[in-house]
């Protein structure tokens, strides 16, 4: 049972999703590194930030762990 709820995504946006989320992902593990507790706290919560936007339209931020490619 759906809940009347679609969203088409082309590749080239999937890619740029992809990209974002490979960033910050980044940004948090410097951060960690850095050991500055507010920028960790910042990329912390902009990364959860993401991947919950990401959950609330249904897409798996999972998929984007590795980074992904367009389909051509």
């Amino acid at each position: 049972m759906g809940d009347g709820f679609s969203i088409n995504i082309s590749g080239q946006d999937l890619k740029k999703i992809s990209d974002r989320y490979s960033q910050l992902k980044l940004e948090h593990e410097k951060s960690k590194v850095d050991k500055s507790s507010s920028d960790y706290l910042c990329t912390y919560f902009l990364l959860a930030g993401f991947e919950e936007c990401l959950e609330y339209v249904g897409i798996d931020h999972k998929i984007f762990e590795n980074g992904i490619e367009p389909l051509e």
